[in-house]
């Protein structure tokens, strides 16, 4: 593991002065997500194991795990990749040099019902529309869950302006670090190589289908755990199963 480094940009404390959490977060409330046990069981396991100055997530997400080791590894590298079309489009705004103008004038927009309405109904083709679609359905939905209903307290965790401080953070800490993919898992596997270190969080067994727009069905997970069985035991690292 990389030398840890306690400096964090400056530039991101800066812009977050304004923020209600006042720390660099995902703007994304995800079902399933790893805060509540991050901090005590996966974050001290990825530190022993991991050797080298890159991190694999197939699964990324919202991306609490890699925003955690991008803040505590200034140079550390990260290959995320997201099945969701509009979660790995998000990544891609996170990545890349160019700033995300369209997705943050559709953020000014003022909320309201008949607003949400229209957005929850529509389909955008603009990448950065829909990466905005995704984000008025997971901030307000209920739990997060794009498919679910507005939550009773309709804005109670809708805050444009808070999303937007928190993609501008984002985008400087992972500055030139962020390699991002849109592929199915094997996919990913393969262009990793096999001796590359690999956080592997599959979505839920029987719930994916309930909670994520892009989930792994029954086959899709044996096919998964297949694949992992087929590797030398050596080079498998279980990590902690019991987060009580």
């Amino acid at each position: 593991m990389v030398i840890q480094n306690s400096n964090i940009h400056n530039d991101v404390l800066l812009l977050l002065q304004s923020a209600k959490q006042g720390k660099v977060v995902s703007p994304w409330r995800y079902p399933g997500g790893k805060s509540h046990v991050m901090k005590k069981h996966i974050l001290p396991f990825i530190r022993k194991m991991n050797k080298t100055n890159e991190f694999n997530d197939p699964f990324a997400g919202g991306g609490c795990i890699p925003i955690a080791l991008a803040k505590e590894y200034p140079t550390m590298r990260f290959r995320l990749n997201d099945k969701n079309p509009a979660m790995a489009e998000y990544w891609r705004i996170i990545a890349s040099d160019e700033e995300p103008e369209i997705l943050y004038k559709a953020l000014e927009t003022p909320m309201t019902r008949e607003w949400y309405k229209l957005v929850s109904y529509s389909e955008p083709e603009e990448p950065q529309m829909r990466v905005y679609r995704a984000l008025v359905l997971n901030r307000i939905n209920w739990n997060g869950v794009q498919s679910s209903n507005p939550s009773k307290d309709f804005l109670a965790r809708y805050d444009a302006k808070e999303t937007t401080l928190r993609i501008r953070a984002l985008r400087i800490l992972f500055k030139d670090r962020l390699e991002i993919f849109n592929l199915d898992v094997l996919d990913f596997l393969k262009v990793v190589g096999g001796k590359a270190f690999v956080f592997l969080d599959p979505p839920y067994w029987q719930q994916g289908k309930n909670l994520y727009p892009t989930f792994m069905n029954p086959i899709e997970h044996k096919r998964l755990a297949n694949s992992l069985k087929a590797l030398d035991r050596k080079k498998m690292k279980p990590g902690p199963s019991d987060f009580s």
